[in-house]
């Protein structure tokens, strides 16, 4: 099934990048000023290269988009054998999953995973509950190993929604024991995330409104003659009925060249260049926080 509709997606690409199908199906090489052509890094991802870092969700309103899809496209199957409003049905099972974890290649640093490995990382949990001395018999170990769904997210990492704190410890179990052609696993829950420094623009105008953020906010940077990568790219349109707030968290080099600025020329508009600095949370305020929404 697609994890991804027409949608806007938020995940790494470089400034010179065109956007995708919005399928996961990268866009076509783009040419660049010196004449030559480069492979989007949305095109490097699918065909395995190094990539640094995974297109984790950066926030809960990206990762509540993520359950969102694959709630729907269960309540589309629901409702093809017995009818009635999918869309209902995916309301009533809006979940939170506090105790959801993200599936990465490496130990300490998050590295981008790939399909193959996150497959054979699938088949080591149904086959571990399925097989030899640990596989599951009772109901208080089903308790234990509870999984909603799996899914493989942005041809970068894997996502499980598990029901408990329990389920999500004994899925770290596995990951933590698991290697795939000699690359380690980890699963992350999703309150460790890395300290990190977030940039934001704001945009007046409408036209930012209905466009691919991904996709403008390389226009932007090509604009003022900055190149490099970014991730986790977010857009709030509620906060001011005048244009949206653009944030996004820069990779490498190209945070150096934002600190230079103090605005940018966004075509349109001139906006002062802000950042701000993520913190690592605890479980316990990430868990407080989701009772506020």
């Amino acid at each position: 099934m697609p994890l991804f509709g027409s949608r806007e997606r938020k995940d790494k690409r470089k400034a010179t990048e065109a956007p995708s199908d919005g399928r996961g199906n990268p866009g076509k090489k783009q040419e660049v000023s010196n004449g030559s052509t480069q492979t989007p890094v949305a095109m490097a991802t699918a065909l395995g290269a190094d990539i640094p870092k995974p297109s984790l969700p950066s926030n809960t309103e990206e990762f509540e988009k993520v359950v969102k899809e694959a709630c729907l496209e269960e309540a589309k199957l629901e409702s093809a054998a017995a009818g009635g409003s999918y869309a209902s049905k995916a309301r009533k099972s809006r979940v939170n999953y506090p105790f959801a974890l993200f599936i990465c290649a490496g130990l300490d640093n998050r590295q981008n995973l790939t399909k193959g490995h996150y497959c054979a990382f699938e088949e080591n949990v149904i086959n571990t509950k399925i097989k030899g001395p640990n596989k599951i018999v009772n109901a208080d170990d089903k308790e234990h190993t509870m999984i909603d769904f799996m899914l493989y997210c942005k041809n970068s990492y894997g996502l499980v929604a598990c029901a408990n704190r329990n389920s999500a410890e004994w899925v770290k179990a596995l990951a933590s024991k698991f290697d795939f052609e000699g690359t380690k696993t980890r699963a992350w829950a999703r309150w460790e995330q890395e300290e990190a420094w977030i940039y934001s623009l704001f945009l007046t105008g409408e036209f930012w409104k209905n466009k691919k953020p991904n996709y403008f906010l390389g226009l932007i940077l090509e604009n003022n003659g900055i190149t490099g990568e970014f991730r986790n790219v977010s857009v709030d349109k509620s906060s001011n009925k005048n244009g949206i707030f653009l944030s996004f968290e820069p990779i490498g080099q190209l945070a150096n060249e934002l600190n230079s600025r103090v605005r940018l020329d966004c075509l349109i508009c001139s906006s002062l260049v802000k950042k701000r600095l993520r913190k690592v949370r605890s479980e316990e305020a990430f868990l407080e926080s989701l009772k506020k929404k």
